[in-house]
């Protein structure tokens, strides 16, 4: 994950809040890929979430094992009969365990996310980071990391302000730390952000698991 971080402070940054998600016993955080168009990202892997349960669901009914004792075994049935292919059977494995270890109201973080439908002065916006929850879309939350090197000069300050207005007209919360305060202080930081997540996670219809 760390390979990814394209600065010394976004490395700093990311290092101090692993470390604070494990000093507190937290196991809510994933990590995913960096990719062009995070929203799309997402919004496929919450439609593949729920047809898988709605297979689950659909199981339980017909079968009456609502304990999954036999889940995996049915699969195999379907597949011998041609209902399912090899990695259809895989995926289903892979997003049945996804489900059995919460992932889905956990919180995912997604470096260098990018967001291909916003665009400032035509080019598409990428983030440091995005914070995200498959199973809450109210979650929507960017941090950037402004090292002094890439945002001392003032078309670099308008054009930060102007990705800030367009995100926060998207539904995201901007979260900006300077290359100052993460050096100095990386626990506060992380904790300042932490202190965000605990009020969006009170505010939220569905709970994030911690």
């Amino acid at each position: 994950m760390f390979s990814h971080c394209q600065s010394p402070i976004e490395r700093i940054f990311l290092n101090s809040l692993i470390l604070l998600f494990i000093k507190n016993r937290f196991t809510c955080l994933h990590f995913t890929k960096p990719t062009t168009n995070v929203e799309e990202a997402i919004n496929i892997k919450r439609k593949v979430y729920e047809a898988i349960i709605r297979l689950i669901e659909d199981y339980k009914e017909q079968t009456g094992d609502t304990e999954m004792i036999n889940f995996y075994e049915a699969l195999e049935k379907r597949k011998a009969k041609g209902q399912f292919t090899e990695d259809e059977i895989e995926e289903i494995k892979m997003y049945y365990s996804i489900v059995q270890r919460f992932e889905w109201n956990s919180l995912h973080v997604t470096p260098q996310a990018g967001l291909s439908k916003l665009k400032v002065n035509g080019k598409n916006i990428r983030v440091d980071f995005c914070i995200w929850v498959p199973g809450n879309p109210s979650v929507k939350i960017v941090v950037e990391c402004d090292g002094f090197q890439f945002h001392s000069n003032k078309q670099t300050f308008e054009n930060d302000r102007a990705r800030d207005r367009l995100l926060q007209m998207n539904g995201y919360r901007v979260i900006r730390f300077s290359g100052t305060e993460i050096n100095q202080d990386p626990v506060k930081v992380c904790n300042e952000l932490f202190d965000l997540l605990e009020k969006i996670i009170d505010e939220g219809e569905n709970p994030i698991i911690f």
